[in-house]
């Protein structure tokens, strides 16, 4: 039979925002022969309700200290108070677990893992829980990207303004429906061609602007924004770096100054992998590269191997009036400048294949000169002989079977010179066997008697 004690039992809610709506309850129950004699008691915390797991409740003593419970299955734990004799205190509480470091990726997709632990020395942490998965709250982008450095690209013909920038990581997007606005004043706004480039159509290349770029999602814009300046074009022509030449042997870019040097502090050499599309230059799955360096160079290397990628030369001036980016790029160059550039490719293979015709001509020569010799060996390497048939009247020795050319004494050769002019035949005895001589192409056997 079991009864309940008349303990002093107190319930402290600490998380009262988070439980205000639970009705946790505080369970003890024993057997009184236990307590009687100084025995033990076990003391039951459970929450009733669907949302709270054992992994949320505590209990904890008199002091505010944490005691050491076990789990009883998904919602109820147990702490086992000994040596009762008096009466005690216990708090079942509903934790408030605090994430100590808010994730600040917004509009990301979490799974939140957590172990706890007693508030005693060297005591070990739990096995860890894992959540569901989770998405943070979205909110309009943290920043602007920023435009490269004298970032447009001017068509005079068409009147068409390209603008680039450094695209924003994904991680920083903060929400669905990402996107970038670019803008010159209230009355212009460029199309979008891909994460790193804008396009401005029927652009005045009369009047100097101001082109603005926010970073936009479905909550908003961003609150800044990155600017470029834009000066007069109409004689954009004299302040572009010339003759731009991409050398395939050194994977390296040369070019030659502008034609107006006054106030020129340096240029910019700029980057990118070839896009498949037709409209944007660069691929935006990559950041555009770049590199600045001083008013004397003229010459720039590339780390890495490149054939014939997307490069441009920009020419800084201290008033920003550069004429905007010279791209070294089929699209954007002229037939003739382009096939002049990429010649060396072609000069180049052709030098390969003339250095390599001549070692496969005459390799092949000798292939076939190889195959045409001719070798002709004595039948009788090839076949048997009986070693019971008698040559001119004597037997032949039994340990001759088959006659090949390791069975010769090194005796049997002979230089060929010496030989007799009217000799048809010569006579050698290895042994009392037969023996066989090779001359004039004939193979000869004699007999020497005793």
């Amino acid at each position: 039979m079991s009864w309940k004690l008349h303990l002093l039992v107190v319930l402290v809610v600490l998380a009262a925002n988070l439980c205000r709506s639970e009705n946790c309850e505080l369970v003890m129950w024993t057997e009184p022969p236990a307590v009687l004699s100084g025995g033990s008691i076990e003391v039951f915390c459970r929450c009733n309700s669907s949302t709270v797991g054992w992994q949320d409740l505590t209990v904890s003593d008199w002091q505010n200290l944490t005691v050491e419970t076990n789990r009883v299955d998904d919602v109820t734990i147990k702490h086992r108070k000994r040596n009762v004799i008096r009466d005690f205190m216990l708090y079942c509480r509903l934790q408030d677990v605090v994430v100590t470091k808010i994730p600040s990726f917004a509009h990301q997709t979490y799974i939140l893992r957590m172990s706890r632990r007693y508030p005693f020395w060297e005591s070990p942490w739990s096995p860890e829980i894992e959540t569901a998965d989770f998405v943070t709250e979205a909110r309009t982008p943290d920043r602007p990207p920023k435009f490269l450095p004298n970032g447009f690209f001017h068509q005079p013909e068409n009147g068409n303004l390209y603008v680039y920038w450094l695209h924003l990581d994904e991680l920083e997007f903060n929400g669905p429906n990402f996107t970038y606005y670019v803008s010159a004043g209230k009355e212009k706004t460029a199309t979008i061609l891909s994460n790193n480039s804008a396009l401005f159509r029927d652009w005045d290349a009369t009047k100097p602007a101001t082109v603005a770029i926010w970073s936009e999602n479905s909550k908003g814009r961003s609150e800044y924004t990155s600017e470029l300046k834009v000066p007069m074009l109409t004689n954009s022509l004299r302040h572009q770096a010339r003759n731009l030449w991409y050398h395939l042997d050194n994977q390296s870019i040369t070019w030659q100054p502008p034609m107006e040097q006054a106030d020129l502090v340096g240029y910019t050499v700029s980057w990118c992998p070839v896009t498949v599309n037709s409209l944007p230059i660069c691929d935006d799955h990559e950041l555009i590269q770049f590199k600045v360096l001083n008013a004397s160079e003229h010459r720039f290397q590339f780390k890495g191997s490149m054939v014939l990628p997307n490069i441009a030369v920009t020419a800084n001036y201290m008033n920003n009036t550069g004429g905007g980016m010279q791209w070294h790029s089929r699209r954007w160059m002229s037939r003739q400048d382009y096939e002049k550039v990429s010649s060396i490719s072609l000069y180049l293979a052709f030098a390969i294949i003339v250095v390599l015709i001549a070692p496969v001509y005459v390799l092949i020569r000798k292939l076939r000169h190889m195959a045409q010799i001719d070798v002709d060996v004595p039948d009788i390497l090839f076949k048997s002989v009986d070693p019971n048939k008698e040559c001119d009247g004597r037997k032949r020795s039994s340990f001759v079977q088959t006659a090949v050319p390791g069975n010769f004494s090194p005796k049997a050769v002979m230089n060929i010179p010496t030989l007799p002019t009217d000799s048809n035949e010569i006579i050698y005895s290895q042994s009392a066997a037969n023996s066989y001589v090779f001359m004039n192409q004939k193979l000869s056997t004699t007999t020497i008697g005793s």
